[in-house]
């Protein structure tokens, strides 16, 4: 059951917040993810993995409003079961579902308590994996990423 490895006290932050006020919560909160909200509502949700391909992509990213780049919510009941959860993950290509009106579990959360089975590493690995040589930069890494 979800509630029993969700997050409780998740970040929120307005819709017309800038991705600089969710990139500082961020940092400061030592959390990947923040919730958006509209009316007092949470409709979606805004990634660290935005906020960098933000950055990278738009010279003036800081004034840009997170409603502008924040992905629709998948909102699950805190008595979804782990494996329920993990498929929802796959099937809608988030990293986490936040769970109605008590917090928010991440792909990293799930990877904990998601049973272990033999497969084969490469049924589930990522296959055509990119990779770098010792001498490039982050910059170069963080373009790859993205």
């Amino acid at each position: 059951m979800l509630k029993t490895i969700m997050s409780q006290n998740i970040k929120t932050l307005n819709i017309d917040s800038t991705l600089k006020d969710a990139a500082e919560l961020m940092v400061k909160s030592g959390i990947r993810r923040v919730a958006v909200s509209a009316a007092g509502n949470i409709i979606g949700v805004v990634s660290a993995r935005t906020v960098v391909r933000e950055a990278l992509n738009n010279q003036n990213w800081t004034s840009k409003k997170i409603g502008d780049v924040t992905r629709p919510a998948i909102s699950v009941d805190a008595d979804t079961s782990n494996r329920t959860a993990a498929k929802l993950i796959l099937k809608y290509g988030v990293g986490s579902l936040l769970i109605k009106g008590q917090g928010i579990v991440t792909e990293r959360d799930l990877a904990k308590v998601i049973p272990r089975v033999i497969i084969p590493a490469i049924a589930v690995g990522t296959q055509g994996v990119i990779t770098l040589n010792g001498d490039q930069t982050v910059w170069d890494a963080t373009n790859a990423m993205v």
